[in-house]
């Protein structure tokens, strides 16, 4: 057998061990590496910032590093939640929670120095939970001599409208936040009760973005109001979801967000989603955002965003798996962090309550395939001159038994320089993108999913 076929058998083979694993698709559409986890010490992860750093002063490493603040409490635990949070027992955990941040920024502080960031976001969890003075002295520690964030860059605060007053606001506003996302997800009554979240009302709604806007008009930059929505959830319909998207913009946010949700374990049981598809909710928000005022919107793979009015640039966001070389660094208990081309790791409680990491390394070839194997499980066309250009490989070469198992079963369109994945539905989409992947980081993932 020639070294073709016998590569090409190998790729057979691992479409065979693929579907008979029957991974879910999702597990391919972001950083696998992040699945890999074993433990890796402080002075290796530090390292490996001051390798990407120094990289990044003469072009070995991408420039754009994403930051991102995990505030990991909430009041209580929505059932469709696929995020990691907990319900603090007191107020003890969170003044725990801010001495471990802390501790953590002075620490990354004496090893990097300055860090100059491309934009920061908080997330959670909820991090409209912290109290003024809390917000004043994470911002302390992380903006008064650690992270370098440039004027006008992107700086998200993720908040809950029945937890959003204008003091916690002005607090934010005064670390530079210039982006608030008001989490409405839905307002159905019957939709949030089955969610196991509460029902704040619109009125609370209004009062949140009442406080966003009087905080807003005395800010140095403009600040940008989003609310966010999620669908399809049990118990929405039709005419529930359009009637809570017209009265949400009636509020006239700058944009309105609807992601789509993904079905999550929790205690055992696969919270499933409601009927209606997500394509039609997303329509629904399109239609109703014509008539008041919104002519644009953007469609991603997870979600469908509205807004007024094309901004100068679609300004990056925080995203865990961006499209582009990018790196992320995230503080907090189960925020991950992505150093391009040399480790992922997580945070996570320790035995003694304290914060540990866990992760694995990675180098630029698992770079380049992780990357491939986000564009198929996208179902997005592959333009192999700009991955030449990014990777420095051409797709065709490296990918060769792959893509020629994919032609030979009519799953791509090759034209010109672009490679288009022609796939029936996401699940079949997420199955051929697992092919990306080499036998062993397949076999590590069948044995994480198996309970070894």
């Amino acid at each position: 057998m020639n070294e073709n076929a016998e590569s090409g058998s190998r790729v057979a083979a691992r479409l065979e061990r693929l579907r008979e694993l029957e991974l879910p698709g999702e597990v391919f559409t972001g950083d696998v590496a992040r699945r890999l986890e074993e433990a890796v010490s402080r002075g290796d992860i530090l390292e490996w910032w001051r390798s990407l750093l120094d990289g990044r002063r003469d072009g070995r490493s991408p420039k754009t590093l994403f930051f991102y603040l995990h505030v990991p409490f909430c009041r209580s635990r929505c059932r469709y939640c696929q995020f990691d949070s907990i319900v603090a027992a007191d107020g003890f955990a969170i003044t725990r929670y801010i001495g471990d941040v802390q501790a953590e920024a002075r620490r990354f502080s004496r090893a990097l120095g300055r860090v100059g960031v491309t934009s920061v976001s908080i997330g959670g969890g909820t991090p409209s939970l912290l109290d003024p003075n809390q917000i004043d002295r994470l911002a302390g520690v992380l903006f008064d001599g650690f992270l370098d964030l440039p004027a006008g860059a992107w700086f998200s605060v993720e908040m809950n409208p029945d937890t959003t007053t204008p003091a916690k606001v002005a607090a934010f506003i005064r670390a530079g936040a210039d982006r608030f996302s008001l989490g409405v997800q839905s307002l159905s009554r019957l939709a949030l009760k089955r969610a196991g979240r509460a029902y704040p009302g619109f009125s609370s709604l209004r009062s949140a973005v009442d406080a966003v806007r009087s905080q807003s008009a005395g800010a140095r930059a403009a600040v940008a109001l989003n609310l966010d929505f999620l669908a399809p959830l049990s118990g929405e319909t039709p005419e529930s979801l359009a009637d809570g998207l017209g009265r949400a913009l009636e509020l006239e946010p700058d944009s309105v967000t609807l992601y789509r949700y993904q079905p999550v374990q929790q205690q055992g049981r696969l919270v499933e989603p409601g009927p209606m598809p997500f394509e039609e909710a997303s329509r629904a928000l399109i239609k109703a955002g014509m008539p008041a005022g919104y002519p644009v919107f953007v469609e991603t793979r997870t979600s469908t965003i509205l807004m007024r009015e094309t901004p100068d640039s679609l300004r990056p966001r925080y995203d865990q798996h961006p499209d582009f070389p990018a790196s992320v660094m995230a503080f907090g208990p189960f925020a991950e962090s992505h150093v391009y081309g040399r480790g992922i790791y997580r945070t996570e409680f320790g035995r003694d309550g304290g914060l540990v990491h866990v992760g694995t390394r990675v180098d630029d070839g698992y770079e380049c395939r992780s990357h491939a194997a986000r564009l198929v499980a996208g179902m997005r066309p592959i333009d192999t001159g700009e991955f030449e250009r990014r990777f420095g490989v051409e797709f065709r070469a490296r990918f060769a038994p792959e893509l020629e198992l994919m032609r030979e079963l009519g799953k791509v369109d090759v034209k010109g320089e672009m490679i288009v994945p022609v796939f029936g539905d996401r699940a079949e989409a997420g199955l051929f993108a697992g092919l990306m992947f080499d036998d062993a980081i397949l076999e590590r993932i069948a044995r994480l999913y198996a309970g070894d």
